[in-house]
């Protein structure tokens, strides 16, 4: 391509090979040490003193002459308006620029200068505050460090606090007959609802009240909630719950959470706030004040309690929610069943469709699935296609527990919309249609979907048996 002179050292112009220094400004852009350093064109190429960096005593700068002129050449000669020429066997001149080293500059920085006619830029500078050159390789991926589940919940709305705490209510060890979330306008106080039996409120269940608040739950909020439920329990809305529990992201105040853990305490200060004239019971009339105190006069406030969200975190991670909603790893999958000898009633139609694929190819020798094991290489085509099968239906199971509903059949819809051309394509017969399909569907980009970290090539083929079983996906065409 050409050379490229500058003057380095104030004594005579460093010859460079610019295919050499695009190598070196390749290999020097993409390490994670990027040393030199350029302004826009509305500034000067600065460069740090002796010894940085491998800059000289005198000034050589050999390890960053690559990056100087690659700035050099965009940014500067521009803003100097260099007359510069260039051609295949000449030399590129850029002799009108010049530095000097300042001796008498305290510390190791050094000062230089940029000079062109009566033009000076004058600077001291520290080779770290420049920017890093860009990176001319664009990126498709979004990089940046994790965040924290403890940070992602600090950001949600009240909404997205709501359905983590449904979600998170599924995980824990009870027996719930069905979890409801009522959050909203006339809700009764009752943000989630746990049901044990199918009586639901008017049989026992848990409340669990969402509070996404940006302090921490003072007594004052707490109290309006409690009020809520009793005055709601005396109007027929429900039975009294087994227990009530706050989550709240910044958890709850010091004062509150003292309360909280000496019940009795609790019940009594809330008492206190139940004559006429509080805040707290505006709106209420002496008799519904007068209930309502006799009402908690005879509960056990143990029934109030907190849920610390560092353990409702830890709660969550069992749920299959967890991994979609806070961008975490899915958990280990254990290894498939083998397939039973006896054939189930789930196989049904897929095994007809592979029944027909080996008639097809063994007529009168198959005729059943048993009289497959008369021909030993369909007998063992029977048994990979099988393996396959079960291997997709333990991830379907797997699913069910990791993923939000509607993932797996996401994956299988992808994966039927990868093979069907291949599969309506034109075949010498249904075993070739078979093994064409399986073959490519291996290959299939399938990365947008959560679940092929923990999914393997059988797992695939056996979704396409799972097709075939739903008369998605066809071998031989039946007349």
């Amino acid at each position: 391509m050409g050379e490229f002179s500058v003057d380095v050292d104030l004594d005579d112009a460093e010859k460079v090979n610019v295919l050499g220094v695009r190598r070196e400004m390749r290999a020097r852009t993409s390490s994670s040490m990027r040393p030199a350093a350029h302004r826009l064109a509305s500034q000067a190429v600065l460069l740090r003193g002796p010894g940085d960096d491998r800059v000289g005593r005198q000034g050589q700068a050999p390890r960053l002459l690559g990056l100087l002129v690659e700035g050099f050449r965009r940014h500067i000669a521009p803003w100097l308006r260099l007359p510069l020429t260039f051609s295949a066997n000449s030399l590129l001149h850029a002799r009108p620029l010049k530095r000097h080293y300042d001796q008498q500059s305290t510390g190791a920085e050094g000062k230089y200068s940029v000079t062109t006619g009566e033009q000076q830029v004058d600077r001291r500078v520290v080779i770290s505050d420049m920017p890093t050159p860009a990176d001319s390789t664009p990126s498709v991926a979004l990089d940046g460090p994790p965040v924290p589940p403890m940070a992602r919940i600090m950001s949600y709305s009240p909404d997205d606090w709501e359905e983590f705490i449904r979600e998170w209510a599924t995980a824990l060890e009870e027996d719930y007959f069905q979890i409801k979330r009522l959050g909203g306008a006339g809700d009764k106080g009752a943000d989630i609802a746990a049901f044990k039996t199918p009586q639901q409120f008017e049989g026992p269940w848990d409340c669990f009240q969402a509070k996404h608040y940006d302090k921490p739950l003072s007594f004052g909020d707490a109290a309006k909630e409690i009020l809520k439920v009793f005055v709601s329990t005396l109007e027929g809305a429900y039975t009294l719950p087994r227990s009530y529990q706050f989550l709240a992201p910044r958890g709850l105040s010091t004062q509150l959470n003292m309360l909280v853990s000496k019940p009795t305490t609790l019940r009594a200060k809330f008492l206190d706030r139940l004559v006429d004239g509080d805040a707290l019971v505006k709106g209420l009339d002496k008799d519904a004040i007068e209930a309502v105190r006799t009402l908690v006069a005879g509960t056990a406030f143990s029934m109030f309690r907190s849920v610390e969200v560092q353990d409702a975190l830890t709660t969550h991670s069992r749920t299959r929610w967890h991994a979609s909603r806070f961008g975490t790893s899915l958990p280990d999958r254990s290894n498939s069943e083998s397939p039973p000898e006896d054939y189930s009633p789930d196989e049904t139609r897929y095994l007809q469709q592979l029944l027909a694929v080996y008639a097809e190819r063994h007529p009168g020798t198959i005729t059943t699935l048993d009289s497959v094991a008369a021909v030993p290489k369909m007998a063992k085509n029977l048994q990979r296609q099988r393996v396959r099968f079960f291997k997709a239906e333990s991830l379907k199971a797997y699913s069910a527990g990791a993923v939000p509903p509607g993932t797996f059949e996401k994956l299988q819809e992808d994966i039927h919309a990868g093979v069907i051309d291949v599969a309506d394509a034109d075949h010498p017969d249904g075993f070739a249609k078979l093994n064409q399909v399986m073959m490519h569907v291996g290959s299939l980009d399938l990365s947008r979907h959560k679940l092929i970290n923990v999914t393997e090539i059988e797992d695939r083929q056996g979704v396409c048996h799972q097709l075939s079983n739903d008369d998605r996906l066809t071998w031989v065409d039946e007349t």
